[in-house]
């Protein structure tokens, strides 16, 4: 399959990403696998470690979020905190 950011993020950038995914699933006669862009971040830890299990703590730092999550299992996640206004990520982007 092919793995595609469905959001959080901004509109434009994930539009063009599902379209290209789309034409490269099509290609390939393949189905296209929604990600959740924070999700992703979260788990990639346990593709690069060894030794990360669930429950673990993740701190999400990016352009438009900042999460603290204590991850249970994929897609059970619980949201120990974030900011509430601009996210530290931000900064650097402009």
């Amino acid at each position: 399959g092919v793995a595609v950011t469905v959001g959080p993020g901004l509109s434009p950038c994930l539009q063009v990403g599902v379209r290209e995914a789309r034409r490269v699933a099509a290609k390939l006669q393949v189905p296209i696998i929604p990600v959740h862009h924070m999700e992703a971040h979260a788990l990639v830890a346990q593709l690069s470690e060894t030794g990360i299990e669930f429950p673990f703590v993740s701190l999400l730092v990016s352009g438009g979020h900042n999460l603290l999550l204590l991850a249970h299992g994929v897609g059970n996640y619980t949201e120990l905190g974030s900011t509430v206004d601009d996210s530290l990520g931000e900064a650097y982007d402009k």
